[in-house]
């Protein structure tokens, strides 16, 4: 269904004066812990910095002369925000973040309303300890904005931005489909061409390699250990983790489970979108939510900033109440993520012994089943508009 202006109720009501007092308390955090990072506290040593350093400083043409696990669009934030020694790159970094997830607090409250916005501020805030040292937030903006734009009735911007979303991480393409769902023909044309566009362009200045370094993470061969089967692995085995693309992981993927995942996700997609078009609810929230969930949940890696994409799609969907359970859930998956991360800051992965290792493992098995719980949970419950229309 197409939906226009914010609702009014996200303006007036229980969240009118309150709302202000969280806002401004969640955005003062915020400045706190972006502007410390900025000032190179504890962020000089972390890994992504030192891989945005090693990226800048390289010789030659990404793809081609140097493999990259970037997209062509984050790869050139990178350059820019990478161009100098490492505390600088720090300090780019952190300032580049903070003012990113900013801005997509901003896309939020432009195209839902102030409630909505609060939410995000909310449900982000477990995250904010470490997501200043990733470039994460960059990618969730530009889909935030690609949204709220097309929502507000600019869709030539909206399609173009969510485009750039997708040439910056590959995840927004599981977003898209909701300018499907609403009918924003437009913006679905634009979203299209550009991305086409782009993907031509990259193909032409990469190679396919460049494109399969991306997708493969740089041709890794293990789970990454929060990955739902990646902790699987971890709990049945025991280890032994290792140092692999960046990432800590255990095990061999198989060739065939990589092609199974795949088509397992396209046939959740495809069944969230199904019911996100016969049900009577915003697809920003709830299927937007249910759509990115399942990439987690079914991803050979799932680093902890990646639980920061979830962020804008709970907030809209807690503000519904017939989604608003599905929202709250996307905040206990912050919740997890950020007690994670006390456990993963400067512990080698091979020292989480008893009773660490095994704390360790059922968070993320919590963290990766409710992702799971989501998708699935979202697809399961609900009426469809035609239901609701027969029962009146």
């Amino acid at each position: 269904m197409r939906i226009g202006h914010p609702d009014a109720r996200s303006e007036h009501g229980l969240f009118a004066n309150p709302t202000w007092v969280v806002i401004g308390v969640l955005v003062a955090i915020r400045l706190l812990i972006g502007l410390g990072a900025a000032e190179g506290r504890g962020a000089v040593s972390d890994a992504d910095v030192g891989r945005f350093h090693e990226i800048a400083t390289s010789d030659g043409r990404p793809y081609r002369d140097f493999q990259v696990e970037y997209a062509p669009v984050e790869t050139i934030a990178i350059d820019l925000i990478a161009n100098g020694d490492r505390r600088a790159t720090a300090a780019r970094l952190a300032a580049v973040a903070l003012t990113c997830d900013l801005l997509a607090f901003a896309a939020v409250w432009y195209g839902w309303g102030r409630r909505a916005a609060a939410l995000y501020l909310l449900i982000g805030l477990p995250l904010v300890p470490f997501i200043y040292v990733r470039i994460d937030a960059l990618v969730v903006a530009l889909a935030a904005w690609g949204v709220a734009l097309t929502r507000r009735g600019k869709e030539r911007s909206g399609g173009v931005t969510l485009a750039l979303a997708a040439m910056t991480k590959l995840w927004p393409l599981v977003v898209a489909p909701a300018f499907v769902v609403e009918r924003h023909e437009r913006a679905t044309r634009w979203f299209a061409g550009v991305f086409a566009a782009c993907l031509a362009a990259w193909f032409a200045y990469g190679g396919l390699d460049g494109i399969n370094q991306v997708l493969s993470f740089r041709g890794a061969t293990g789970w990454e250990v929060g990955s739902t089967i990646g902790a699987i692995v971890w709990l049945a085995t025991g280890g032994p983790i290792r140092l692999e693309a960046g990432a800590n992981r255990i095990g061999t993927i198989p060739d065939w489970s990589r092609v199974a995942l795949l088509v397992l996700l396209i046939a959740a997609l495809v069944v969230i979108w199904t019911r996100a078009r016969d049900r009577d609810v915003d697809a920003s929230g709830g299927p937007a939510l249910a759509a990115v969930a399942a990439l987690l949940a079914l991803s050979p890696l799932f680093s902890l900033q990646y639980a920061l994409w979830i962020v804008p799609w709970a907030a809209v969907a807690w503000t519904d109440p017939r989604t608003a359970r599905w929202g709250r859930l996307g905040f206990a998956v912050t919740l997890v993520t950020g007690v994670l991360v006390f456990f993963y800051i400067g512990i080698d992965p091979n020292q989480w012994h008893l009773p660490i290792g095994w704390i360790v493992i059922v968070l993320l098995l919590i963290r990766d089943g409710l992702c799971l719980w989501i998708a699935v949970g979202w697809i399961a419950s609900g009426r469809s508009r035609k239901a609701v229309e027969a029962s009146v």
